[in-house]
């Protein structure tokens, strides 16, 4: 159904966050029904602790002003950098505070149906 041109890509900003999933298929009306299934049925999925715990240091690792990541992937004017110091100083707490049961009950309302869209490049 899918080739090696499957891809997926997480956009997150403050005020938005969306996924987006594609690939060149033969069949895009099985494979949209597949990937609508797959992410209707995440209500249904948990994280155990240890998933949790990892994901936490996972964000806190890669926002951190003090990982290689950080600097290697931000702008280099400053006048970009200290905002994005204090976004992490401000995520920072949020993500402490966290705890399983948030995520697990954000994942049983995290995709609904009028949340998908599905959209065809069919050539002529």
């Amino acid at each position: 159904m899918v080739d090696s041109s499957f891809y997926y890509e997480t956009n997150l900003d403050r005020n938005i966050g969306y996924i987006l999933i594609g690939s060149n298929t033969d069949d895009p009306d099985a494979f949209s029904a597949k990937v609508k299934e797959m992410l209707l049925g995440t209500t249904k999925d948990s994280i155990e602790e240890e998933q949790f715990s990892l994901m936490k240091k996972k964000i806190y690792w890669r926002s951190s002003p003090r990982n290689e990541f950080f600097w290697n992937s931000s702008p280099t004017n400053i006048s970009i950098i200290k905002p994005c110091i204090l976004i992490f100083f401000e995520l920072l707490p949020i993500v402490q505070a966290l705890t399983i049961d948030d995520i697990n009950q954000y994942l049983k309302n995290w995709v609904t149906e009028k949340q998908l869209a599905v959209c065809e490049i069919v050539p002529n």
